[in-house]
């Protein structure tokens, strides 16, 4: 690098495997950061899905969530009533019903859209949000919350999961996975966004975690790890590049993390085709004004 450079750039080791729409659609979960891969990969005409249960943040969850659609079924005590809806401790507060019956048929029906969707795609991409964690400790429920849903503060502990934990959950889950669809390959990302209501010592601490654990499991068959956080953090490096709340990544920022997913894991020529298909998609989707 010389002087005139003015930023760093990295080169991350040829991923073990490329994707591709004919062999099957991509399943997306993770933090918020995943909402924003997925909008561009559907931009693009990508088959995919994305969070059918919501936004999840820490592995411990997402790792119950998937076991859930792999049983296809949630546990009744994962239910509970609280300011006059009904709600599920795996899934954000929009699955919630003002019936204990809709809130499960609601959440039974997200439940079977993700099954349906690890049962045919190509690969799964998790986007790892914290190590922080909140576990319920009052009777009834006992165990990691995806969601507090505003329920009192003194119902939780708060703990960060440790590497091992987090490393041996997802060993034994991975195993699981590929039983439930063998051809399945893995994605692992750690989103660049800053969790700094966890306080800024902690979010890297937090953020470490996470980076060790996925580190841990390279050794699997069909597992990969894509440097979204790294290219923020350590490419860009530049509050350019921030959300007004300097916190989360910016469209242009997003865009480019996209372009390097693309890149990883798209051949020359499927690039191409998606890149004309945007064109397509966004000239159908375009409403003319008649005066």
């Amino acid at each position: 690098m010389t002087c005139t450079d003015f930023r760093t750039t990295f080169t991350s080791p040829a991923p073990p495997f490329g994707l591709n729409p004919e062999q099957g659609a991509l399943l997306l979960i993770g933090s918020c950061f995943t909402d924003e891969v997925g909008e561009r990969l559907r931009a693009s005409g990508y088959p995919c899905s994305v969070n059918p249960c919501g936004v999840q943040y820490n592995p411990a969850s997402i790792a119950s969530l998937l076991r859930a659609a792999l049983s296809g079924e949630l546990a009744e005590e994962l239910f509970f009533e609280h300011e006059g809806r009904w709600r599920c401790w795996l899934v954000p507060t929009r699955f919630s019903a003002p019936l204990h019956q809709e809130a499960k048929e609601l959440c039974s029906k997200a439940l079977g859209e993700l099954r349906e969707a690890l049962q045919g795609a190509e690969a799964l991409i998790v986007t790892l949000g914290t190590a922080w964690v909140y576990t319920h400790v009052a009777p009834g429920f006992e165990g990691v919350v995806s969601n507090c849903h505003k329920v009192p503060a003194p119902r939780f502990s708060r703990s960060r999961l440790s590497v091992e934990q987090i490393a041996a959950e997802w060993r034994d889950l991975l195993r699981e996975l590929r039983e439930f669809n063998p051809a399945l390959k893995v994605i692992f990302t750690v989103s660049p966004i800053r969790h700094f209501k966890d306080g800024a010592r902690e979010n890297t601490l937090s953020k470490a975690t996470l980076a060790l654990a996925i580190d841990s499991l390279m050794d699997e068959e069909a597992v990969d790890y894509f440097p979204a956080y790294e290219l923020l953090m350590d490419d860009l490096r530049d509050y350019r590049f921030y959300a007004p709340d300097m916190l989360h990544p910016s469209p242009v920022a997003v865009d480019y993390i996209w372009q390097h997913f693309r890149d990883r894991y798209f051949s020359a020529t499927l690039r191409d085709d998606l890149t004309a298909r945007a064109r397509t998609l966004r000239r159908a989707a375009h409403r003319p004004i008649i005066h």
